[in-house]
């Protein structure tokens, strides 16, 4: 358009110079005639694009490093045709950060709707969210232009792979239901693993009576019973992480992995449930996955939660909005160092550990 212009005010120019030196009519009517044409183009400019509707179509759902292919939707619903207008496609990944643009170029007739192919290709998982958020009209020698605000947006989740966890792996004790642990500080109803002895108290169950103890002791003692943990392991997705992200592999990998345990266990019939912190929701989140239906949209939930680098472990806020959660063996995730904040799930459960520095199984 810069060298439109500097073209057309070249002519000019060299027409009102020529104009002055002989003084020709027929030059004189050629420079009226151009004036004309520009103000015209530039009074057409103003009008066109003046009811133009932006809206998007992308597939809900696509795969790392296939093109996903959707469209730019302009409808133009005034009497004047849109000879010229452009726009710019934005996209992101708020998983890894990865970012694209995209110049578009469209032409809309009156009372028509025109679609503009466009295709987005991230090489790592995550939500990417697409964005157009201006068009611009130009007459049609390209001398004029107008911008008009204008906003459409899209989501589209890029699914990680699934990799086959190793059956070793699942080989462990703490994941099996029938191996209840029990909590050293809840009271519960399982007679059959003592939480703590205390003096008989009115109204306590006769069963509790601990007999043995009471006659050594010579009061009465009764047994106050163990709370098991119901839940036999959890994969826990770490979202919190130290001044800033991990590298987009590593971002990638762990969602990846995370997501892979929770099919394994629900392809093993193992009870399981991911667990992470959703920064952006301010909350903790619990979800099982028991079908496959279950299993993709608790993956979409995983892949789009709200991560954070200001220093605060996900782990660390999902025990506060969780107190009463307990799981026999936790499975812990992350993209960067494992936190401190581990040392409080070793306390009661068996902890595995998969952090940045982990052999990834793909």
């Amino acid at each position: 358009m810069k060298k439109t212009r500097i073209t057309a005010g070249i002519l000019a120019v060299l027409g009102i110079g020529i104009y002055l030196a002989d003084g020709s009519y027929g030059v004189l009517c050629i420079l009226v005639s151009a004036f004309f044409v520009l103000l015209c183009m530039a009074l057409y400019t103003l009008a066109e694009g003046r009811e133009t509707e932006l809206g998007s179509f992308f597939p809900e759902n696509g795969e790392k490093n296939q093109n996903i292919n959707g469209s730019i939707i302009i409808k133009n619903s005034s009497h004047f045709p849109v000879f010229r207008g452009r726009c710019q496609l934005n996209w992101k990944n708020t998983l890894t950060g990865e970012e694209g643009k995209e110049k578009l170029s469209f032409a809309a007739a009156a009372g028509k709707t025109t679609k503009i192919p466009v295709s987005v290709c991230t090489e790592y998982s995550g939500v990417c969210q697409l964005s157009v958020d201006e068009l611009e009209y130009t007459d049609p020698f390209v001398l004029f232009r107008r911008r008009e605000n204008k906003h459409t947006e899209a989501k589209i989740t890029v699914f990680p792979t699934i990799y086959d966890i190793p059956e070793k792996m699942l080989d462990n004790e703490s994941f099996n239901m029938e191996s209840f642990l029990y909590s050293s500080e809840r009271s519960g109803e399982d007679y059959g693993e003592t939480y703590q002895v205390r003096e008989y108290r009115a109204g306590d169950n006769m069963k509790q009576v601990h007999w043995k103890l009471s006659a050594r002791l010579g009061e009465m003692t009764v047994r106050e019973p163990g709370y098991p943990v119901s839940h036999a392991v959890m994969v826990f997705m770490e979202t919190g992480f130290d001044r800033k992200f991990p590298e987009p592999q590593k971002m990638d990998q762990q969602i990846s992995l995370a997501l892979s345990f929770l099919k394994a266990f629900a392809d093993e019939g193992i009870s399981c449930q991911l667990g992470f912190y959703d920064f952006d929701e301010e909350r903790a989140k619990i979800l099982q996955a028991e079908n496959t239906d279950e299993f993709w949209q608790t993956a979409e939930f995983a892949i789009g939660a709200g991560r954070s680098c200001e220093g605060l472990s996900g782990l660390k806020k999902f025990l506060e909005s969780a107190e009463e959660w307990q799981a026999a063996h936790y499975i812990y995730v992350t993209a960067g160092k494992e936190t401190d904040d581990v040392e409080y799930l070793r306390r009661e459960a068996t902890v595995t550990v998969f952090d940045e520095n982990t052999e990834f199984p793909g």
